[in-house]
């Protein structure tokens, strides 16, 4: 009996401990069912209809992507007046490279492309402005865009 025990604890000591997951990896039983369910750091994505789903939804390009992502985004109100800035900035970089903002640029937007957009202004509570400034951005109308943007920036002040 006293070999038995001995045996035990001699096994159980020389057990190696479970793995600690590896960056990124989660146990099966934490997974959430999207990554839209997993907050890094801060409350701000909180919507159901997230920034990034809308900019895969319409082939937004990498700088209109940025711009529109600090156009909507919620943040320390004494910061908004930055990221407006930022917003333009991306937009005249687009400019200076003649980028398409979108599958949709200069074609219009449809009936269904709106409505989308409309739906992610809802969710996000985008105001009339940031709205309208999310239009022209997707649409490709630079110069629209950055007016709406700037007159966020004048009403925010």
């Amino acid at each position: 009996m006293r070999e038995d025990h001995e045996d035990l604890k001699s096994k159980s000591m020389t057990r190696e401990p479970p793995k600690a997951p590896e960056f990124g990896e989660l146990r099966e039983s934490q997974r959430p069912r999207s990554v839209n369910d997993i907050q890094i750091g801060g409350l701000h994505y909180k919507s159901e209809y997230q920034h990034w789903d809308l900019v895969i939804n319409h082939g937004l390009h990498y700088l209109i992507g940025c711009a529109s992502k600090y156009v909507t985004r919620r943040k320390d109100p004494k910061k908004r007046g930055e990221d407006l800035n930022k917003a333009v900035h991306y937009i005249e970089k687009a400019e200076e490279r003649n980028v398409l903002a979108s599958n949709h640029h200069g074609t219009g937007l449809s009936t269904e492309t709106v409505k989308d957009i409309e739906l992610f202004s809802l969710h996000n509570r985008l105001s009339h402005r940031e709205h309208q400034a999310l239009l022209a951005m997707i649409n490709g109308d630079y110069d629209l865009a950055k007016g709406h943007i700037r007159k966020l920036f004048f009403e925010q002040a």
